[in-house]
């Protein structure tokens, strides 16, 4: 998806501001756009400012190298080359990289705590060499069960007498996904704190298939709508030249399609699966495959 419709928003902050770098954002969002709807709003700045006519700003590359956080927006982009990697609040996708062809479009926590401990964060916190992400349990409805009245209810007043039960309710479940940048990749570490013990999370990694899909002991072909857990030790997924590396693995549980998850049906799912209280890294490598080794090729650390 191009978001063509932001290219004169850049163009006329370009204008403004002499800011070359826009410009050129500006040039590449409307060459790689496509839909006529919204090439009709791009004359917009046009009319409002003639003298854009004469447009004699001089272009600038944009920055293929850089970290930066929008706080405001929930947001922590990072691009180093061929790497790039988004993580963000407010959303079930909390982290995503791609590394050339290869895209590991979502990076998702979840458990089973009474519709509660779906990750999604309510924070985005700026930290040294990356972000933190938080949870909090008490934002959500509090899990628990409400308890029986002790007389009989006519069908059709659930819902008006519910106000009268009591109701047994749970302590909240808060969880934090501190996510650093590291030579080659990332490390992600979970942890949760509250709630109860033995709850069954999982850790769902979402691939752009097909591909292969390479552990210790066995190589597969894989495609969109597959699932596999990684047990222990390191899973890659590869296609092409590219290829990333994730783990180390878990197999707290089988649960191949979590309660209250979103169905993945365009992508290949590894799961980490887990049980609180979690405190556990998941480290992100990319990098050039090497089929002499079988390993990645070393990649320098990040830039400052």
């Amino acid at each position: 998806m191009v978001p063509v419709s932001l290219a004169d928003s850049f163009f006329d902050l370009a204008q403004r501001d002499g800011n070359g770098v826009w410009a050129g954002a500006a040039d590449r969002l409307v060459a790689a756009g496509s839909d006529p709807m919204h090439q009709v709003w791009l004359i917009h700045p046009f009319l409002a400012h003639p003298e854009y006519r004469h447009d004699t700003l001089p272009r600038a590359p944009l920055p293929g190298s850089f970290s930066r956080v929008f706080a405001a927006s929930g947001l922590w982009r990072v691009r180093r080359g061929p790497l790039s990697a988004t993580a963000a609040a407010g959303n079930t996708v909390a982290f995503a990289v791609r590394y050339g062809e290869v895209d590991l479009k979502a990076v998702k926590v979840a458990g089973t705590y009474l519709g509660t401990s779906g990750f999604a964060a309510d924070a985005l916190e700026a930290a040294e060499g990356g972000v933190g992400l938080i949870h909090r349990g008490a934002t959500r409805p509090l899990p628990g069960y409400e308890l029986p009245l002790g007389r009989p209810v006519p069908f059709g007043e659930f819902a008006a007498q519910r106000p009268e039960r009591e109701r047994w309710t749970l302590p909240p479940l808060d969880q934090v996904l501190d996510i650093r940048e590291v030579a080659g990749g990332f490390d992600l570490r979970l942890r949760t704190d509250g709630g109860l013990d033995r709850v069954t999370f999982q850790i769902e990694c979402c691939f752009d298939g097909p591909g292969e899909w390479e552990t210790g002991d066995q190589v597969t072909q894989v495609a969109n709508g597959q699932t596999a857990i990684l047990k222990a030790g390191y899973g890659v997924f590869r296609r092409g030249e590219r290829a990333i590396r994730l783990g180390p693995g878990g197999a707290a549980h089988r649960m191949w399609q979590m309660r209250g998850t979103e169905p993945e049906p365009d992508s290949f799912r590894v799961l980490i699966t887990l049980q609180t209280p979690v405190d556990r890294v998941l480290e992100i490598r990319c990098g050039r495959w090497s089929p002499a080794s079988g390993e990645l090729l070393a990649t320098p650390p990040p830039d400052a």
